[in-house]
C-alpha cells in the first residue's frame, strides 16, 4: 500500500504481511513559498519503490529533483535520505513518531492561522478563498487541524 500526499517521505513498515509506506514524496512538484527550513530541504526528495512480486521483496530507490527533471540521488545525498528514512521506520515502530508529528504540526501553525485569517474577509482574494478550502477538505490538511486545533470530540488517536 502506498499513502501519498505528505509532500515528504514517511516510513515503512510491514504490516500483517502487506508493506505499507506512508509517502512516497514528491516526485517533481513546484516547492511554495511557505516551504522554508527542514521541510524545504527534504521538498524535492522522493522514492520509487521496486516490488518483486515473485519473492514479495521490496526495494527504495531514493530520487531528487535536479533543475526540470529527475535524477537517481547518489553518494552522500542518497545516504542521507535513506538514513532518515530509516530512522522514520524506527520512530514509527517504537512510538516516537508521535512527537515528530507533533512538532511538525506546530511548526505548521502560522501557515494555517494564516490560511484561516485570511480566508473570507472582505479583502480575501479567490485564490485565498479556495486554499482555505482546499486546506479544509483534504484529509492530509484536517490531520494537522485535529492536531493544532482539538476538539470535544477528538476524532484523531490519542
Amino acid at each position: 500500500m502506498l499513502c501519498q500526499h505528505s509532500h515528504c517521505i514517511g516510513c515503512y513498515e510491514e504490516f500483517e504481511g502487506c508493506h505499507i509506506l506512508y509517502g512516497q514524496g514528491n516526485f517533481h512538484f513546484v516547492k511554495p513559498p511557505f516551504v522554508t527550513g527542514d521541510l524545504a530541504k527534504t521538498w524535492n526528495n522522493s522514492l520509487a519503490v521496486k516490488y518483486d512480486t515473485e519473492s514479495h521483496e521490496i526495494q527504495f530507490v531514493p530520487l531528487v529533483v535536479e533543475g526540470s527533471g529527475i535524477a537517481l540521488a547518489k553518494g552522500q545525498e542518497k545516504e542521507e535520505i535513506l538514513e532518515a528514512f530509516r530512522q522514520r521506520n524506527a520512530q514509527l515502530a517504537n512510538g516516537q513518531w508521535k512527537e515528530g508529528w507533533h512538532a511538525f504540526c506546530e511548526s505548521m501553525r502560522g501557515t494555517y492561522t494564516g490560511i484561516i485569517a485570511n480566508a473570507f474577509t472582505p479583502e480575501s482574494t479567490e485564490q485565498q478563498n479556495a486554499i482555505f478550502g482546499h486546506y479544509l477538505d483534504c484529509e492530509a490538511h484536517t490531520d494537522v487541524w485535529r492536531e493544532l486545533f482539538p476538539t470535544a470530540n477528538m476524532t484523531n488517536e490519542k
